[in-house]
């Protein structure tokens, strides 16, 4: 009885910390997934409008960015990253990677695809994010001509020993088409993984007629607002899904409608649960 009154004693504050640690746990419904803004430096809590935005203007209409975070994207003020390390970009390279970065800073839509991460600068990033491979394409065009010395441009890749980005010793900058050799190697390899590339074709078994990917709204293009709205669907329907596979075939994939608890917390219930079983038996 003292041994099994220890087991609950001892689970239940783990229990209790690891529901508080980390909020993506506690998602129940497709509206949280697709409405959520990652935690890092320069976040808002939730995403609004932004109407006075100069620079990534595409998600104006429902931003995870401010104004003044999407102003430091543009002028590359952020993090101390230094995308010249090896010269200057190319402008329609750098274009892209700030159209990139407004993407990932701004988009209330990847809450399907964080995680949450031990870093106290950066709790929480993107991963695997489905990118069209049209897009992919494209950021590579953009980019095969530049150089750099680095692969993995977010972890391990540079010498961060003076506080930005350097090229580590006895590295030297190369064509990135050298360094990567493809487009899918590029977009994936980049960011340590951020993205996954996928084609541009429909997916049956998504239950949608549209590319099961996500677009990178170019500043200023006509389509622009489009691409974010195919964003939100496709947010929304990996959302169902990985609601579906928690909890279950009786989860319908609807709006705002919860699911009776997170996942975190049904697993403690069931524990609770079977602990006090053995107490009481």
């Amino acid at each position: 009885m003292l041994t099994n009154l220890f087991l609950i004693s001892f689970c239940l504050p783990l229990i209790v910390k690891a529901k508080s640690d980390n909020r993506l746990l506690d998602i129940t419904d497709v509206d949280s997934y697709v409405d959520i803004c990652q935690e890092s430096e320069h976040r808002k809590e939730r995403p609004t409008p932004e109407y006075g935005l100069t620079s990534c203007t595409a998600w104006k209409e429902n931003s995870c960015c401010t104004a003044a975070t999407a102003t430091m994207i543009l002028s590359n003020n952020m993090h101390g990253f230094n995308y010249h390390v090896c010269g200057n970009l190319s402008k329609a390279c750098h274009d892209f990677f700030n159209d990139e970065h407004c993407f990932v800073k701004c988009s209330p839509n990847l809450g399907p695809w964080l995680v949450k991460l031990s870093s106290s600068r950066f709790k929480e990033r993107a991963f695997r994010v489905p990118l069209c491979e049209s897009d992919c394409k494209s950021w590579y065009d953009a980019c095969k001509d530049d150089l750099t010395c680095a692969m993995n441009w977010r972890s391990g890749g540079f010498d961060w020993g003076s506080g930005e980005n350097a090229c580590r010793k006895g590295f030297h900058c190369l064509k990135i088409s050298e360094i990567y050799r493809s487009a899918v190697s590029f977009c994936e390899r980049v960011w340590d993984h951020a993205y996954t590339v996928v084609p541009d074709t429909p997916v049956g078994n998504w239950t949608s007629k549209e590319p099961h990917c996500m677009h990178i709204p170019r500043e200023g293009a006509p389509n622009a607002s489009e691409l974010v709205a195919h964003n939100h669907r496709i947010a929304r329907v990996e959302a169902a899904h990985i609601l579906k596979r928690v909890f279950g075939g009786g989860y319908g994939g609807g709006g705002g409608g919860g699911v009776g608890g997170s996942t975190l917390a049904m697993f403690s219930m069931n524990l609770i649960t079977a602990l006090l079983y053995i107490v009481l038996v």
